[in-house]
């Protein structure tokens, strides 16, 4: 008779911490222009920072999510460290 083969062993799940808040940072001027300085300098201005603020009234989490896609993960998480 052919021998059964050994059952597969599952590696144990790998713990993931939690985000620091299920919600997004609410972003404000000072916040966006801090951003901008860092990752876009050519962005660092004020009537940018007002457009972008107005375009995403309300919005905060729609914001990081299009500055997450534009800049990267790591950029983005600039602001929950500035928020």
């Amino acid at each position: 008779a052919a021998a059964t083969p050994p059952a597969a062993v599952a590696a144990p799940p790998t713990a993931v911490p939690p985000p620091p808040s299920t919600t997004a940072p609410t972003i404000d001027a000072a916040t966006l222009l801090r951003f901008y300085e860092r990752h876009n300098p050519a962005n660092a201005v004020r009537d940018r920072i007002d457009v972008v603020l107005a375009h995403y009234a309300g919005r905060d989490a729609e914001l990081l999510r299009d500055l997450a896609k534009r800049y990267g993960d790591a950029a983005a998480a600039t602001l929950w460290e500035d928020a």
